[in-house]
């Protein structure tokens, strides 16, 4: 639940926090949060006690990065000198991690980041994993061999339905924690909103007219 006018979201469990003996049991624990993009909350009911415990989790703000490499190899260039002579084996060490200390300088120095505010999807472990075995399409390709077609069209079939159950379950996630008070609803249906793209008219040569001169 989120309050519009003063941005601040107001967090608990949807589940009850406090037993009480006379079976009068609530909510205790809540979280007021201001600038922050995502934050969820889980009840800790292992504990022996009356009293389940909160967990808040506040999710990394992620950022999209772009590089100007143009910048990079004038900034990079001007960072590093040129190759030294009558190194020892603990100099070339050094001066390797030098190297690469000065291209990480380089990049941040010449990027400039975007802010995703929105909740990035992850990948679950068990879905990466099949994508990894992907490679296998590579071993195909390059030996023909039967066996392996039929287990990379496996492979891509379960790929595809874990793809699908995870999107509808992120999807359902969503619908859940959306409400009309802060557009959240409506901002969640534009978004998964088809929008049909327009397809521009061909250009080219104008088709030759036949026209017969002495037509009646």
């Amino acid at each position: 639940m989120s309050n519009t006018d003063t941005g601040i979201l107001t967090l608990g469990s949807t589940e009850k926090t406090i037993f009480d003996a006379h079976g009068v049991n609530t909510t205790l624990d809540i979280a007021l949060a201001k600038g922050l993009h995502s934050m969820t909350s889980t009840s800790i009911s292992e504990l022996t006690s009356d009293h389940n415990p909160m967990n808040f989790d506040i999710n990394p703000l992620s950022t999209c990065s772009f590089s100007n490499w143009n910048n990079f190899q004038t900034v990079l260039s001007g960072s590093i000198p040129g190759n030294p002579a009558n190194l020892n084996e603990e100099d070339i060490e050094q001066s390797i991690s030098n190297f690469n200390n000065r291209i990480q300088e380089a990049i941040h120095a010449t990027s400039t980041y975007k802010a995703i505010h929105h909740p990035v999807n992850t990948i679950p472990r068990q879905l990466r994993g099949k994508l990894n075995k992907k490679i296998d399409r590579k071993e195909w390709q390059q030996t023909k061999y039967l066996p392996l077609k039929t287990q990379v069209n496996r492979i891509q079939r379960e790929i595809k339905s874990a793809i699908n159950n995870y999107k509808n379950h992120i999807r359902n996630i969503q619908l859940q924690q959306a409400n009309t008070d802060d557009n959240s609803l409506y901002k969640l249906f534009t978004r998964n909103d088809n929008k049909l793209s327009q397809i521009p008219p061909i250009l080219g040569f104008p088709r030759p007219c036949l026209q017969h001169e002495n037509k009646n």
